[in-house]
Parts: C-alpha cells; structure tokens; sequence
C-alpha cells in the first residue's frame, strides 16, 4: 500500500455528517504526503462560484473549482478556506465537501476532502485509476458553512501549496466571496413599469419583485411565479432572455435564490392576448409556503397612428404642443432632468384617422436604472412597452394626442434613457441627469414691490432660492447688501441659510447713522449654492418718510362679499369643505384692496389676515402679504366646521372684512352615519370624518 494510499484510509476513521453529506476529518497527528504536492504554478486559478442566498441552521454551499497548467497525473492539490469576516457571535467553521458532484480523479476514489478545526484545509488528489486527468477548469467540489446567525459570511479559498495554513504571497487565492444569510421573507413587495402594456410585443411590462430587507431564499425554496392566462410568456429574468417558459405549456415559472440580486428579481411579462393578467406568487419549500402575493397587467391592442411629434412635460393637455425650456424640451429630441425623483410626462401628437379610445405604443429602454432602480445590481438594459390612450387636446378637439409618463428613481444617475414610439419614431434620445447649479436657477425676494415706510420702522424680506427646475434649494447662503440709508449696517453683509423649502428670511429695521442724509434703500439679495456659483434676485427698494404710507380704506372681495368689493351679497356664498386627505387643499381666495384717503391705491402696504373661530384658517404663507402694483394683496382662508366666520385684513390702522361660510355641499366624502328614532319615525344623520353634515346621499 503506497504512502498516499494509507493516508486516505487514516483519513476516514472520523466521519461526521454536518448537511453537506460525507466528510472526512484528518486527525491532527496524521502525516501528510508532501512528496506530491506540486509546484505552486501549477494552480493558477481557485473560483467560488456565486452562492444562493441562505438561512440559519440551513447548510449553504458554492461550487469550488480550480484551475491548472501542468498538474501531473500523481499530484496532490491542497486547498484551505477562511471566514475573512462574519456576523460577530457567529461560531461558524469552514467545510469543504465532495459529495454528489463530478469529480475529475473520483474514480477509485483517489478524491479525498478533509476538514478540521481553524482553516480546514481539503486535500484534492488529481490521481485517477479510472479517467485520465487532464489540466484545465474543474469543478473540484463545494465549500460553505452551517450559518448560526443572520448576515454576510465573507469566504476565501486558496492554494495552500506548501500546507502551512497560512496565505503566502506566492499562493493562487480567490476572490472574497460573500454568502448572504437572512431570515425567511415574511411579504413580497411588487413594483411594475408598463402596467398597461402592448399585447403581442416583445418586451411587455417590466415586474420588479423585491425581498425585505434582511430576508433570503434558502436551498431548496422558490417564488412560483404563475400567469393566470394560457397565453402568457415570462421572457426575461433581470434583462436576460429566458428560454424554459412556453406559453400554452409551462404553468409556472420558479425564481430561486440566485434569481435575486441584492434581494430583487426583475422578470419581463408577455402576453400574446388583450386582457387582464394575473400575477400569483407562491412561496414554495417548508419555511415560505404561507408567503403569497398578487398583482395584475393590462394588455391591449394598440394602433399605430402615432407619429412621435411630442412635448416633453408640458403642464396641461391644453399645453401639449408649446415649447417648455429649461432642459426640458419639446422642440429637441433630448432632455435633460434634475439629479433627484421626477416624473417625465409625453405628449405625442396622432395621424389623421386616429380615434381618441385607440391605443398607441411606446417601448422604453432603462438603460441605466434611472427608472426600474435596477442599477445597483447588474448593468443589463431593462426594456418595457407602453400602451397609452388617445385623447382630444384640451384646445384643439380635432386633434388627437396621447399622453402617458415615465417616473424616475431617486437620485438616479448615469446616461438615461430612451423612449421610442411604435413607428420606431425617436421621442427622447438620451435623458440625462443634472446636479444643481445656482446660477441656472432663480432668487426671488417678497415683498417685491418698492415700500414706503415710516422712519425708524422694519421690514421683513423672503427670499425664495430655486433650481432651473423650479425645486427649491436648500443649505444655500444668501447675502443681503444694502446700498443708501441704512447701508452702515453692512459693513458685512448679514447673510441666512435657506430652509427645505429654499427660503431664507431677513429683517431690517431702520436705523442709521447720525449723519445720514439719504431717505432711500436699495437692497439687493445673492444666492449662493453648493457648487459655488451665484444668482442675485432683483433690488428692492424702499422709501423711509416721517409718516409712512397713511391708509385710507381696506376693503375685501371674497368668501360672502362675492361679487363686490366690500359688500356682502345678500345670501351667504357657501364654500363647500374639503374633508378629504388635507382640508387646506379646500382654500378660498380673499382679496384686500387698500388705499389712501384720497382713493388711490397704495403699493407695497403690508396687509395683516386673521379669519375668527376655531374651525377656519388663514394659510400660514399668506398671513402677511404686501400689497402690489394695483394695491391688493390676497390671501388663502380655508374651513373645515360647518359655519359663518369673519375674515379680517389689517392694514395699518385701518380694517375689512367679509364674512366666511362653509358647509359640505354634495355627496362624496360621508364618513359615518347615525339613527335616531322618534316612534315610528327613524332619522338618519350622515356626516364626514370631521363631523359635518353630508347632504345627497342615499341612505
């Protein structure tokens, strides 16, 4: 029996079964047969394999190979395996194990893995009495763990030529590895992009369906992903074609734990029929078998009347064919986006003959994540259709258009996208993303209109800060610099930091020097952003007099004085309140007009707004509000108690008001109902969620 020979049979004097099947443990007086190991060149590759994601107390394993140059029929190959990181209470070992697999030199059982405590190493043994070795990539068998607790395991395997247990410098080594472990998925979460897609087209809709966070697939287990129609093709898992799915034949289509990256699948959904589809997935394997989810796709037959003349973005239907600047285009074929979550909306002019319910495609082509957020995990494009509905233009009824829109990841970067129209017209070549830059955007500042205030007053000034695409910027500094009267308090120019809604606020308050002649102001306020660069907003201006601005008269226009100005009409003008999701979207408009004793209107007058009681009020941001160019300013009042309130505005010493009703008007926003009974007579009480009477609904 030859040296190499007695070693094998001391190594299978232990035998454990730790999930793998068998393993071999070498005890640690066995002698090792250093004759045979081979020169270190000899290895010039060691790979894991990918791994499937795992759960505690399931045993997980990737394939291993190696590959050579010029091993010897009679030589031995020494591999050893170390955790480079792990959850910290982890006590997991290493395990190398040949069970169930190939093995180049397994006949004979010339083949031998070994395991032990710290590094493990396996011992691989190319001899063969049965097959001839040749030098090449071999599958050599399959390394992992028994994980103990939820996490990252961070695995690498090398060459250990010399048998030292140690990593030398010389030594063919793999990459890091990472085996993620997590705890079953208790829920699903689906995302869809081309929810009503093409029928008969090639791409279909995109359905992303991700993991919870810290969850995974063990070995063994799969989500069943099941169509509920005959016609239906799974076409594409994560961007690329596959081809075991067979309308009319395959029922079902089954990710498994390598089919999600990062704890997301994105799979294409086809359907060769008009309909609606649905959607069932179905946790299969004894830990998720309770897991399930659902979600539907509509298909529908579309023309081709579409002729790919677009707007991108504009406002309104009515908008559709008018130009919008900044980037955002409808003349060039490009488009470029604000750095951040948006929403791109089309409008795509139709032939002659195109009807308004007809349907018209258009595919989109992810290229880089910005909408599917499929970046993070592989850089294959994800392509999806569009079947948009036509429609009249808002101002041109003889037009058809149709409209439909593509919503952007957050924080989305890279080169963009491409939407093409069925006709193969382009609408958008390249989408691309911008950072913020200050100088291309605006510096508002209110009150805007020139003031004349009495001396040794103040004055608060907003300045609003916005990106070319109207955001607001926050963090950015602004600068006030005051030119004439009060310019000896700049000596440094007072600065503020714009809030999350852009703003930044200053207040000034008359009060210069002694020697100081001039009557006037000239203010002028610089935004200052991150990538350093400016915009200023225009100068205001202001007038300081022994008297300031006297006021005559204020008067309203709104709420119950409803058709003029400062009279209230003789039966209450009933607003009609908004009990939904936010009762300031319900806001009333009041206009105060003020002017001097003689009539004339007076500019830049700041108006004070108040509305009485506890179940109306006054929109913060128009509390205050100064006058303009006509003398007016307005202001936002909303209620959400059915009554009569009184809105006041203050200018100076002098006031108007109007009076406020609001009630609920129509059927719509009943929340709960009540009975009373008085005898025979039963009286039934619907009101909202917030209390008020709801009136036209059948009860």
């Amino acid at each position: 029996m030859s040296t190499k020979t007695t070693f094998k049979r001391i190594a299978l004097v232990a035998v454990a079964s730790l999930g793998f099947g068998l393993l071999s443990v070498v005890p640690s007086s066995a002698a090792l047969d250093l004759d045979q190991q081979g020169d270190v060149t000899e290895v010039t590759a060691v790979t894991l394999a990918t791994p499937a994601n795992g759960r505690v107390g399931s045993a997980l394993a990737t394939s291993l190979s190696i590959t050579s140059a010029s091993l010897d029929a009679d030589d031995d190959v020494t591999l050893a395996g170390v955790f480079v990181s792990k959850p910290a209470t982890s006590t997991a070992t290493v395990i190398f194990d040949n069970s169930g697999l190939s093995l180049v030199g397994a006949a004979g059982g010339d083949s031998l893995f070994t395991a032990a405590a710290g590094f493990l190493p396996a011992l691989y043994d190319v001899t063969s009495t049965g097959t001839a070795f040749t030098n090449g990539a071999h599958v050599v068998g399959r390394v992992g763990f028994v994980p103990d607790v939820a996490g990252d395991y961070v695995l690498k395997v090398w060459h250990d030529q010399n048998r030292n247990g140690a990593i030398d410098a010389t030594e063919t080594v793999s990459t890091s590895t990472t085996f993620s472990v997590g705890a079953a998925p208790a829920t699903l979460t689906i995302t869809k992009y081309g929810s009503t897609t093409v029928a008969g087209g090639s791409n279909g809709a995109v359905v992303k369906i991700s993991l919870p966070t810290g969850t995974g697939l063990a070995l063994g287990e799969a989500i069943r992903v099941t169509p509920s129609t005959a016609t239906a093709d799974i076409t594409k898992l994560n961007g690329s074609a596959i081809n075991s799915y067979t309308p009319g034949t395959t029922t079902y289509y089954d990710l498994t734990s390598a089919s999600f990256l990062a704890g997301v699948a994105f799979i294409n959904v086809t359907d060769s029929a008009a309909g609606t589809l649905t959607l069932a997935l179905q946790g299969q394997g004894t830990g998720i078998t309770s897991l399930y989810a659902s979600t539907t796709v509509s298909f529908k037959t579309v023309s081709t009347g579409d002729t790919g003349t677009t707007v991108i973005q504009g406002s309104t239907a009515g908008a559709a064919f008018t130009s919008v600047t900044d980037g955002i285009n409808g003349t060039s074929t490009t488009a470029t986006i604000p750095l951040a979550a948006k929403t791109i909306t089309y409008y795509s002019a139709m032939t002659a003959g195109a009807a308004a319910a007809d349907y018209f495609a258009a595919t989109v082509t992810d290229s880089d994540g910005y909408v599917t957020g499929s970046a993070p995990y592989f850089a294959t494009d994800l392509l999806y259709d569009i079947a948009y509905v036509g429609a009249a233009n808002a101002t041109t009824a003889t037009t058809i258009e149709g409209t439909f829109s593509v919503a952007l990841a957050p924080n989305a970067t890279g080169q963009g996208f491409n939407v093409t129209t069925a006709n193969g017209t382009s609408l958008v070549s390249g989408v691309t993303t911008a950072a913020v830059v200050t100088s291309a955007g605006t510096a508002t500042v209110s009150p805007s209109v020139a003031l004349t205030l009495k001396i040794g007053g103040s004055i608060s000034y907003t300045v609003t800060v916005k990106d070319k695409w109207a955001r607001a910027i926050p963090n950015a500094v602004v600068a006030m610099a005051i030119t004439g009267r009060n310019s000896n308090q700049t000596v440094v120019n007072p600065t503020a930091v714009t809030n999350a809604s852009g703003q930044a606020t200053f207040s000034l308050t008359d009060a210069p020097l002694a020697t100081t002649t001039s009557l006037s102001d000239s203010i002028v306020f610089t935004a200052t952003g991150a990538d350093g660069t400016q915009v200023a907003a225009t100068a205001v201006t202001i007038t300081w007099s022994t008297t300031g601005q006297v006021v005559g008269t204020v008067t309203i226009l709104g709420g119950d004085n409803g058709t003029t100005t400062g009279v209230a009409s003789a039966t209450p003008n009933v607003k009609d309140i908004n009990a939904g999701d936010g009762v300031e979207a319900g806001v009333n408009t009041f206009t105060a007009t003020v002017k001097d004793a003689s009539g004339s209107p007076l500019i830049g007058v700041p108006v004070t707004f108040t509305v009485s009681g506890t179940g109306a009020a006054v929109l913060s941001t128009t509390k205050v509000v100064y006058t303009g160019a006509t003398g007016t300013a307005a202001a936002s009042v909303y209620g959400w108690i059915k009554g009569t309130y009184t809105v006041t505005a203050t200018a100076g010493d002098k006031t108007g008001t109007a009076g406020f009703t609001v009630a609920q008007l129509a059927a719509g926003e009943e929340r709960a109902i009540s009975a009373t009974a008085d005898g025979q007579v039963v009286t039934a009480k619907v009101v909202d969620r917030l209390g008020n009477p709801v009136p036209a609904v059948t009860v």
